[in-house]
């Protein structure tokens, strides 16, 4: 929503792929540098308990900056010192503030999360907590590799259930962001990527699903971005009409037909 006429073009262009207009000049808008970061890791839970976990603390007031589940699987592939060597599955809370007001809101994030049930933690200090969230931000436990990688959103409680779906046809392994609304799925390298039998999955639940990385002969013979439903794809045309009405900004780059 927005109050003024015409279109939203930061939003309209964010996530295009070039193919509504050619950007000349990028602002963005900047946050200082944390004084002091911790992060609370949470061991053993199942996916279903974690995406709990981790709405709970974001619907606290403590200002919990980032959520992160990973399987066991996964967590046996950090370089972390220490964590990689526990063997079990990691769910991670991170809080970013001024060091006096941090003490505070850690603590009572671990009380509020204990009257849910939620008991045992190890904490990373600053240092601890910038190794583990780098890995995280460049998706180092999900290497290039002879797998195929997919981009899911879907509602957070949705999120297990849609990876079990999955996990019904084939082996995948699932990366919980956003408290679980945004999944990363691994899956093994197949002729489709497994995509009829994730895009049921999803259908069912809830959400779209990206390829992000297969080989180039897999790209070329499945759809790449999620189909769109009938309304979004004429709300889709209308922009595309409105911003390259001759259409020659990266003809087909999202789909075939556009």
């Amino acid at each position: 929503m927005k109050n003024v006429t015409g279109y939203d073009v930061a939003r309209g262009l964010a996530g295009s792929w070039g193919t509504l207009a050619a950007l000349t000049e990028v602002t963005f808008k900047v946050l200082p540098w944390p004084e002091d970061t911790v992060t609370l890791v949470y061991t053993g839970l199942t996916d279903e308990l974690a995406t709990e976990l981790m709405q709970a603390a974001l619907g606290t007031p403590y200002e919990v900056s980032g959520t992160m589940h990973l399987s066991a699987s996964l967590a046996r592939r950090l370089r972390h010192d220490g964590l990689g060597a526990l063997g079990t599955s990691l769910t991670a809370l991170r809080l970013e503030n001024f060091t006096h007001a941090l003490a505070y809101r850690k603590e009572a994030l671990r009380e509020h999360l204990k009257v849910a049930g939620f008991v045992k933690a190890v904490e990373l200090d600053a240092h601890g907590s910038a190794a583990f969230w780098n890995e995280m931000r460049r998706l180092a436990v999900l290497p290039a590799g002879p797998t195929h990688l997919w981009r899911i959103s879907t509602r957070p409680g949705n999120a297990p259930k849609l990876v079990a779906a999955v996990r019904r046809h084939m082996e995948a392994e699932a990366l919980y962001d956003w408290s679980g609304g945004l999944v990363w799925l691994e899956v093994p390298a197949t002729a489709d990527a497994g995509a009829a039998d994730i895009r049921r999955a999803v259908a069912t639940h809830g959400g779209h699903a990206t390829l992000i990385r297969a080989d180039a002969a897999v790209r070329a013979a499945v759809d790449v971005f999620h189909p769109l439903s009938p309304a979004v794809e004429r709300l889709s045309r209308g922009l595309k009409s409105a911003f390259d009405p001759y259409g020659i900004l990266n003809p087909g780059r999202m789909y075939a037909q556009f």
